[in-house]
């Protein structure tokens, strides 16, 4: 999990407690969720009759709120069960999907570099093309992790509720 954390550059670690055991977080999670297949893809045309995809693999956990419309930018959250005396914690953080993050990675750099080749072959007024393509990409990720707030806060609820986890305080 650390590596995953740290590929993900996550600033916030959101850690739960639940006083169920780790079989029966993962099958209440099962219950009350989409498990999150090729379909998942297709949100956008297929109704789902419950508001959350899940996938487990062993003890990691992946939660996204379904949307019907649109959004590379949305929150998912990344997590983990760790079995404890009393219970279950459920460690996790949120994030945008890796690929998405790939994509921006390239596509800012691809700009920023055509940008200085652009300025340092003939400097002109087409380096400003570039700076509005470069503001455009910092707003659509502002713009897109503005909408995944509220499904943030969705999945935190979701969570507490079918887990009856509570959050812990830092």
């Amino acid at each position: 999990m650390n590596l995953i954390r740290f590929w993900y550059n996550s600033p916030m670690v959101i850690v739960f407690h639940s006083k169920l055991s780790k079989a029966e977080c993962i099958f209440r999670i099962k219950a009350n969720a989409e498990e999150n297949t090729i379909l998942a893809n297709l949100s956008t045309i297929v109704n789902f009759d419950k508001g959350f995809f899940y996938k487990i693999d062993g003890d990691d956990l992946t939660l996204k709120k379904v949307i019907y419309y649109r959004n590379s930018f949305q929150s998912i959250f990344y997590g983990e069960f760790v079995e404890e005396s009393k219970g279950t914690r459920i460690e996790g953080y949120f994030s945008m999907h890796i690929l998405v993050k790939i994509f921006m990675g390239i596509w800012f750099g691809g700009v920023t570099l055509m940008g200085v080749i652009e300025f340092t072959a003939v400097p002109s007024v087409g380096i400003i093309g570039y700076i509005l393509m470069l503001v455009f990409g910092i707003f659509i990720i502002i713009g897109g992790k503005y909408m995944g707030k509220k499904q943030e806060k969705e999945i935190v609820e979701f969570i507490e509720k079918t887990l009856e986890a509570k959050i812990e305080k830092n």
